[in-house]
């Protein structure tokens, strides 16, 4: 079980309108075995595209176990963290299967990166848990989708 993140939540009817209308998002996601996370762990990458972070959950594959467990996940471009996209993740919302954790609160600034920007997901340990495994997933938006779609309809890959 796990959560599906894609066209069909698009209900705009045209990928331009999705664009349009906010809901052209793109997820990117990251397997995170809770087992293995420690302070300072960083997940970090280059995009290679211009976009603004919309949305961050984390998506339970496996339940969490371990006594207390708490960990925080904080998104950042560079070195600066999102406005609202910090992740407290503890054992009671890492279970059951299935489950999406929300952010601590709505993204509100600080959330749009470069092609050359690097995205770091930094975590804090305060007690660590002893199994479970999250999907970790940012929604993003980028001007470049748009370009996308458009050159995929002037090659015809895309029936209107």
């Amino acid at each position: 079980m796990g959560r599906t993140i894609g066209t069909g939540e698009n209900q705009s009817g045209t990928p331009e309108a999705a664009i349009a209308d906010n809901t052209g998002l793109v997820p990117l996601s990251f397997t995170l075995p809770l087992k293995r996370a420690a302070t300072g762990t960083q997940l970090s990458f280059t995009p290679g595209f211009a976009g603004t972070i919309k949305d961050i959950i984390a998506n339970v594959v496996i339940p969490g176990t371990g006594s207390g467990a708490d960990i925080v996940i904080v998104p950042k471009i560079g070195t600066v963290a999102l406005t609202g996209g910090s992740m407290p993740l503890v054992l009671a919302n890492a279970t059951p299967e299935g489950t999406d954790v929300p952010k601590s609160a709505a993204i509100t600034a600080a959330n749009v990166f470069t092609a050359t920007d690097v995205i770091n997901i930094t975590l804090t340990v305060n007690t660590a848990f002893t199994a479970g495994t999250v999907n970790y997933i940012m929604m993003v938006q980028s001007g470049a989708i748009a370009t996308i779609l458009a050159t995929l309809r002037a090659w015809e890959i895309i029936k209107r």
